[in-house]
C-alpha cells in the first residue's frame, strides 16, 4: 500500500516547498499543476529530481474537482513535459487517454475517471469504458462521489471483485472511510491531504472528503494497511461525530494489532449489511437507530439479546453475524461496583437519544438498562429529553399517580421534571444528581434544596446547557452537580497530603461532565502524569499528557520522538512554540479531560490565558530536593535549561514559575509524601465542593 499526498499551489516554487515538507509522510507525491501555466521542462526536472519520493504529475479541471482553465492542447503538452522531466506517473482523464498516447521515458500513465455528481448504479460499465482506452502497463483509477455510506461500499465491492491493480475509492465526507479501506481491499494507492505543520501555512485538500495524511497514519495499524488488516467500526446515524474510533483505534494501536476502527454512517441497516460483507469486516458496534434492525439481520443471538430486543454488537460469524447486547452486563457491573457497593438502590439510564448512557443509547438502550437494573436488584431512573419519552422507555403508564406529602421521590408527578425528562420505572425512586437519594440528617444529598423543593411542588425544570445537555434546575437554583457519586464524602482530606486553596483563582462549585476540564500544573517530577491518570480513572474522564501530543506533532514533522528529544533538537524557543500549538489543539477539542501539562507550559501568557479560561487548575508542588530525585529516576531525561547545577536549576525554575502556578491554581497540593491514589482523592474531594 502506498500513500499519495496530493498537493496544489499557485506557483511551482510554492508547490516544491510544500512537497519537501510533506515528503517524510508520503510514499508518493502528487503535484497538481492546475494553477501553474506551461511550466518548463527544466523547472519541472529540477523539482522532481530534488525530491526523494516518486512523483505523480496531473492536471484536473472541474471534471475532477480541479482548477485548470486552459485548453486540451495545453493540458496534454504539460503532461508530456512532466514525463520527460522524470515523473514516475502522469494522471490523465480517460477521455483524453488516446489523445495523450504513450509517454516518454520510464513514466507510466494513470488513466482516471471521476464521477463528481454521485455514484452511478452501473460501476462495472464505467470501468469497462475506461479499460477500452488503456495502453499496456496503465493504472486505472475510478473515483465516484459518495452521497451515502452505502455508495462507498458499492465502490469497495467493485474494487474487491476487480482484483489488485485498480485504484478505487469514493470522494465526499460520506465516502471518506473508503480511503482507509481501499488499500485493504486491493488498491495499490490511497490519496491523502497534506498534513498540518506548526510553522507552515495549511495546505488545502485537493478533493472533498480527503483525509489528512497525519490522520490516516494515526488510524492505521503500526505495520500499515494491508490485505490482512481487520476492520471494526461503529454503525449508526449519526456516527461520524463519534469518539469511538479515537478510543478503540488507540487501544488497537497500543496493543499493536493489525486492525483499525472506523465510523459507518449508514442510511439503511439492511442495505449496509448487504454491501459490507467483506471478510475483513470483523465486528461492529451498533448504535441508534439500528439496534433493532441489526438484531433482525443477525444469524445468531443469545437469549438475553433477544429478550431485550436490541443488539449493540455484531460479530462476524462465518458468512453471517452474531448479535450480542453488552449493555445489560455493563450496567449490572456498574451497579454492583458503584451503587450497590455504597448501599444505594438507583440506577440511571439516559435515553432515548442521550449521550451519557448507563445501559446504552436510545430506546433500545433503555431496554437494556431495565434488564441490567432488574438483574442488579436496583431501582431505575430513565433519563430522556421529553417526559413522555422517558415514561414510555421506563414502562410507566401515562396517567398521574397521587403523591403524598413532599418527599424525594415526589417527582413521580407528571410535571416534576418535564424538561429534564426524568421518570421512574419502579414504585419508589429518588431525585438525586448522579445517584440515589440519602436522607442523612434529614436532608437529601445531591441536589440543591431549591431543586428538591421545585421537584416536590411538581414545578417545571429549566433547560440548562443547550440541546445536548439538559439537567435539573429549579428557578433561581444552580445546575445539578455532576460529580457526586453515591456515598462519597465531600471535602475529606486523606493521609498527610496538604491541600490548601491557592492564592489565584477561586474554586468553582459543581462540575459538568461535558463542559469541565482539569489541568494539573507544576514542575517536572511533581507527578502530574501519574496523578492525572488516577484522577481521570476516578472521574471516568479521558486523560492526556501534553508531552504525548507534543511527540505526535514532532513525528508529523519527522522530528525525534519524546518531549526531551524535541527540546534538545529545536531549542527552547521553538519547543515552546510547538507546546503552545499542542495546548491550543487539546483545549479546542470537545468533552471533559484531565490534562497533565508540561512544567514550562505556564511560561507564556497565552497558555496561561487558555488554561484559566477553559480548565480548573490544580498545582502539584514539592520541595526542590524531592523533584530532583524524581527526575533523576525518570526514564525520559530532558536537557538542562540553564548552566546551573541541577538542584540550583530546580530552585530557580520554582522561583520563576511560582507566581504563575499560583495565579492559575484554585488548589495547591503538597505531593512530597503521599501515594498517588491518596493525592487523587484529595483533588477529587476539592472538585466536588
Amino acid at each position: 500500500m502506498a500513500i499519495v499526498v496530493s498537493l496544489i499551489a499557485d506557483s511551482l516554487a510554492e508547490l516544491e516547498a510544500a512537497a519537501r515538507r510533506q515528503e517524510p509522510l508520503a510514499d508518493l507525491l502528487e503535484l497538481r499543476l492546475d494553477r501553474i501555466r506551461r511550466p518548463s521542462e527544466a523547472d519541472l526536472a529540477r523539482v522532481i529530481r530534488g525530491l526523494k519520493k516518486r512523483v505523480i504529475v496531473t492536471i484536473h479541471g472541474a471534471e475532477a474537482f480541479g482548477d485548470f482553465a486552459g485548453d486540451v492542447d495545453e493540458r496534454l503538452e504539460t503532461l508530456r513535459t512532466a514525463a520527460r522531466a522524470g515523473a514516475a506517473f502522469v494522471d490523465v482523464d480517460w477521455r483524453l487517454s488516446l489523445e495523450l498516447g504513450e509517454v516518454a521515458g520510464k513514466c507510466h500513465r494513470i488513466v482516471s475517471r471521476h464521477e463528481t455528481q454521485g455514484t452511478p448504479a452501473d460501476l462495472a460499465g464505467l470501468l469497462a469504458e475506461v479499460e477500452a482506452v488503456l495502453y499496456e502497463g496503465d493504472v486505472v483509477k475510478l473515483v465516484t462521489h459518495a452521497r451515502t455510506c452505502e455508495d462507498g461500499w458499492r465502490v469497495l465491492r467493485l474494487l474487491r471483485e476487480r482484483g489488485k491493480g485498480l485504484v478505487a475509492f469514493a470522494s465526499g465526507e460520506a465516502g471518506s472511510f473508503t480511503r482507509y479501506l481501499a488499500p485493504i481491499l486491493g488498491s495499490p494507492f490511497t490519496y491523502a491531504a497534506p498534513a498540518l505543520f506548526v510553522d507552515a501555512p495549511a495546505q488545502p485538500p485537493t478533493a472533498p472528503g480527503q483525509v489528512r495524511v497525519n490522520d490516516l497514519l494515526a488510524v492505521a495499524p503500526p505495520g500499515g494497511l494491508g490485505p490482512e488488516t481487520a476492520v471494526f467500526g461503529v454503525l449508526g446515524n449519526p456516527a461520524r461525530h463519534s469518539w469511538s474510533p479515537r478510543l478503540f483505534g488507540m487501544a488497537l494501536k497500543g496493543a499493536r494489532l493489525d486492525a483499525l476502527y472506523l465510523p459507518f454512517e449508514a442510511e439503511d441497516v439492511d442495505a449496509f449489511l448487504d454491501l459490507a460483507d467483506d471478510e475483513n469486516l470483523r465486528g461492529l458496534s451498533v448504535t441508534a437507530p439500528f439496534k433493532g434492525g441489526a438484531l433482525a439481520r443477525a444469524a445468531a443471538s443469545d437469549e438475553l439479546t433477544r429478550r431485550v430486543g436490541a443488539t449493540n454488537t455484531l460479530v462476524r460469524d462465518g458468512a453471517g453475524w452474531r448479535a450480542l447486547n453488552t449493555d445489560v452486563d455493563a450496567l449490572r457491573e456498574t451497579l454492583e461496583r458503584g451503587f450497590l457497593a455504597h448501599e444505594q438502590r438507583t440506577g440511571a439510564v439516559r435515553g432515548p437519544r442521550g449521550a451519557r448512557a448507563r445501559g446504552g443509547r436510545g430506546r433500545r438502550g433503555a431496554r437494556g438498562g431495565r434488564s441490567g437494573a432488574r438483574a442488579g436488584r436496583a431501582e431505575l431512573v430513565v433519563a430522556a429529553r421529553r417526559d413522555a419519552a422517558a415514561r414510555e422507555r421506563g414502562g410507566l403508564r401515562r396517567r398521574r399517580r397521587r403523591v403524598g406529602r413532599p418527599r424525594a421521590h415526589a417527582v413521580r408527578r407528571a410535571r416534576a421534571l418535564h424538561a429534564g425528562g426524568f421518570a421512574r420505572a419502579t414504585r419508589r425512586a429518588a431525585l438525586r444528581g448522579g445517584g440515589a437519594a440519602s436522607r442523612r440528617g434529614g436532608r437529601r444529598r445531591g441536589l440543591p434544596a431549591a431543586a428538591h423543593a421545585a421537584a416536590a411542588r411538581g414545578g417545571r425544570a429549566r433547560r440548562h446547557g443547550g440541546a445536548r445537555r439538559r439537567v435539573v434546575r429549579a428557578p433561581g437554583a444552580p445546575a445539578v452537580p455532576a460529580l457526586h457519586p453515591p456515598g462519597a464524602r465531600r471535602g475529606a482530606d486523606a493521609g498527610h497530603v496538604r491541600a490548601a486553596p491557592a492564592r489565584g483563582r477561586r474554586g468553582r462549585r459543581g462540575m459538568s461532565a461535558d463542559a469541565e476540564r482539569v489541568a494539573l500544573v507544576g514542575l517536572r517530577g511533581a507527578g502530574k502524569s501519574s496523578v492525572g491518570r488516577a484522577l481521570a480513572a476516578r472521574l471516568c474522564w479521558p486523560f492526556l499528557d501534553l508531552d504525548e501530543r507534543l511527540a505526535l506533532l514532532g513525528r508529523m514533522q519527522a522530528l525525534p520522538g519524546g518531549a526531551g528529544e524535541l527540546l534538545a533538537e529545536l531549542g527552547e524557543a521553538a519547543f515552546r512554540d510547538l507546546e503552545t500549538r499542542a495546548l491550543a489543539e487539546v483545549l479546542d477539542e470537545p468533552g471533559p479531560l484531565v490534562l497533565a501539562t508540561g512544567g514550562g507550559a505556564v511560561c507564556r501568557a497565552e497558555n496561561r490565558a487558555r488554561l484559566a479560561e477553559r480548565c480548573r487548575c490544580v498545582w502539584l508542588d514539592a520541595p526542590a530536593e524531592v523533584l530532583l530525585e524524581r527526575t533523576r529516576r525518570d526514564a525520559t531525561p530532558r536537557p538542562a535549561l540553564t548552566d546551573l547545577a541541577p538542584l540550583d536549576e530546580v530552585r530557580r525554575l520554582a522561583a520563576e514559575r511560582e507566581a504563575w502556578y499560583a495565579e492559575l491554581a484554585e488548589l495547591r497540593v503538597d505531593v512530597a509524601r503521599d501515594e498517588i491514589d491518596t493525592i487523587a482523592r484529595v483533588i477529587l474531594a476539592h472538585l466536588r465542593r
